[in-house]
């Protein structure tokens, strides 16, 4: 059953930690000169998540509305890797959500001294469920 969906807020934000970096990419940037980016930027990724976030109607009934904070790297060719909840809602929403990014096209990937490299992606997604 898809619900509608209303996306409040996004933003883009890259970052990483050293433990992290050590055994995902030997091309790991924490601060990149080009940040990961979805293809088509913000509009596009916000069309993708309205068009895609589906709920069963058990998740529909126990999912709250709130802020799901995930993280995940985005890696040299641009596939999403280790995808993490940071802060979620509920288990019903949380899974849901990242079963949608793991099912996302790949981006383009950070670039930094001209070339690719890995980052790690923060993505704070609000959902309020009508």
């Amino acid at each position: 059953m898809k619900l509608v969906f209303l996306f409040l807020f996004i933003s883009f934000s890259s970052f990483s930690q050293n433990k992290v970096a050590a055994h995902l990419c030997e091309d790991f940037d924490e601060f990149p000169d080009v940040d990961a980016q979805f293809p088509g930027g913000s509009a596009a990724f916000i069309r993708y998540v309205t068009e895609n976030l589906e709920f069963s109607n058990a998740q529909a009934i126990n999912c709250t509305s709130g802020n799901v904070y995930l993280s995940f790297i985005v890696n040299k060719n641009g596939s999403v890797s280790n995808v993490t909840i940071e802060r979620g809602i509920d288990q019903e929403c949380d899974e849901s959500t990242v079963r949608l990014i793991e099912q996302m096209p790949n981006w383009i990937p950070a670039e930094s001294g001209g070339k690719l490299v890995c980052t790690k992606v923060l993505l704070p997604i609000r959902i309020h469920l009508q």
